[in-house]
Formats: C-alpha cells, structure tokens, sequence
C-alpha cells in the first residue's frame, strides 16, 4: 500500500507531463505561437482566454527597416544593427541574429519531429511583421548564397583613424590600430601596436606623414593624361582574363539563385509543392557550390 500510494503521484505527474506536451504540440499545428514573445511582438490574451503574440510599434517598424536592409546585401549585419540600435530598437548581437533567424517575424510556427512525424512549418495564427518572400531573401544573403555583384560594402570607417589597418608597426611588424588618449582638456588620437608592443605615435602626425608621401607620386601635369591611360590598359591586360571568369562565375551563381527565388515563389503560390521545391534548391545549391569552388582561388 506504501509503495502504491508513493507511485501514484508519480503517475500523475507524468500523464500530465504527457497532456502538456501534447496540448503544446497541437497548438502548434494550429499556428499558435508558444512562450514567450520575441522582440517586436507582446503577449496578449484574446477575450476568451487564448493567448497570442501582438505586434508592438514602433519596435515592428524597425525590424521591417532591418529586414529590407539585409536583404539588399550592400551593409555588414553588425554595421545594420549598430543603425537601428541608434533607431531606438536596442538588441546586442546575439539578440540580433536570433531576431533576423526567427521564422515566426514571417508568419510561420516551427513544428518539431516526434515519432514518425517530421518537423516543419505551419502558418501561424499571429500576425507577421514581414513577408514570406523578404524573410527567406535575408536568409539567402546572410548564408552566403545570394551574392550582390553590382552592390558594394559600405564600412564604417572612424574619421580620426582613417589609416587604421593599413600601418604596418615598425618594430614588431604588426598591424596598427588606433584609440584616443584623455588629457586634460580634449582627447587625442593615436596609431599604436598591440599589447605586448609599445610603439605609439600621433595620428595627426602619421597623417601628415601620409599625406608628404602621396605628394610624391603626383605625375608631371604633362604627362599625367598619358599615364593614366598606360597604367589603366596594362591593369586591364593583367586582370581581363581572371575577371571574365569570376564574371561568369557570378553571372551563373546569380542565375541558380534565381532559379531558387522562382521555385520559392512556385511553393508560396502552391504550384509546386514541397518535395519538388527541395528537390530544385537542392540541384541549384550543389551547382552553386561546384561554381564557388571554381572561383576560389
């Protein structure tokens, strides 16, 4: 009777670990949203007792801004969030990167595998901050598998320091870098070495270093038009060969990638279903993977 009456509490509790897990699981596959709700979105309680995640501005605006940014593939991911931190939406990086992975700021609800059921997405019952289309676009880019050929990298670069990672130390043969100094009235910029080496040197000095040296590869007016013109064709001669591949190279990646993007929107219009769309991103990823090998030099 002992041991009936210390098993049977034991029991219960699984049987209800049981019940939740499957009243969890099937909310799920009815799209609802569990836990607690991402950055963008609230709890909320409907009038009869049903929770879900509801949008709260002007944090939903700013991810959209984030979202449209990574997609157009022309600024690092930090240097985007460093932007709208300054916006008012304040994440630090891990938050970030799992704000711009999450398939629920898309409308979706991931569904985990369990027993003979494989895992998957399921529409969700919230309401989404971005499209489909927008969210798998990022993904793409933040992957490496989209490339932006005609679109270039803006750094941010820190205007007292305009040479930081191009200065070579002069006594240990390490890479510079640049922070300012507090004296009594102002700060002051300096070039130094690692820890370890104590070179340091002004940096309105090193500017001016610079700046003597580059005067003297200033060509004679007379001659300046000519030179330019020499230099340009031998720079092209030298580089054609090389750029015409890495040119096709990205033309052919850019045509799988669209290949992708159609097949997307084929799944999202329900032309396709998704064995065949996992069958083509599967034929194109491994194209692009034989082309990037080829580009690697």
């Amino acid at each position: 009777m002992l041991a009936l009456y210390l098993a049977t509490p034991e029991v219960e509790n699984d049987r209800r670990a049981v019940n939740v897990f499957h009243g969890m699981r099937r909310a799920k596959k009815e799209g609802r949203a569990l836990g607690i709700a991402p950055i963008g979105y609230k709890n909320k309680i409907t009038e009869d007792g049903k929770k879900y995640f509801g949008i709260v501005e002007p944090q939903a605006t700013h991810i959209r801004w984030v979202f449209d940014e990574l997609a157009k593939g022309a600024k690092a991911a930090d240097q985007i969030r460093k932007e709208v931190n300054r916006m008012g939406l304040k994440c630090g990086s891990s938050v970030f990167w799992t704000m711009v992975r999450n398939p629920v700021y898309c409308g979706l609800v991931f569904v985990p595998a369990y027993k003979d059921e494989e895992a998957g997405f399921v529409k969700g019952t919230h309401e989404p901050i971005v499209s489909e289309y927008l969210f798998y676009e990022v993904q793409d880019v933040l992957d490496g598998k989209k490339r932006k050929v005609k679109s270039k990298s803006k750094i941010e670069v820190d205007e007292n320091f305009p040479l930081r990672g191009f200065l070579q130390c002069p006594k240990c043969g390490g890479m510079l870098t640049g922070s300012s100094s507090k004296g009594k009235t102002r700060y002051y910029p300096y070039y130094h070495c690692q820890p370890g080496c104590r070179f340091r040197h002004r940096a309105e000095d090193t500017h001016e270093l610079f700046e003597k040296e580059l005067r003297k590869f200033i060509p004679h007016p007379a001659i300046k038009e000519l030179y330019k013109i020499i230099v340009g064709k031998l720079f092209s001669q030298f580089t054609k060969p090389e750029n015409d591949q890495r040119r096709k190279i990205a033309d052919d990646i850019d045509r799988l990638n669209q290949k992708i993007s159609k097949a997307r929107k084929l799944l999202l219009s329900e032309v396709i279903d998704a064995n065949d769309f996992k069958a083509l991103k599967d034929e194109a990823e491994n194209e692009i993977k034989k082309a990037e090998r080829l580009s690697t030099p």
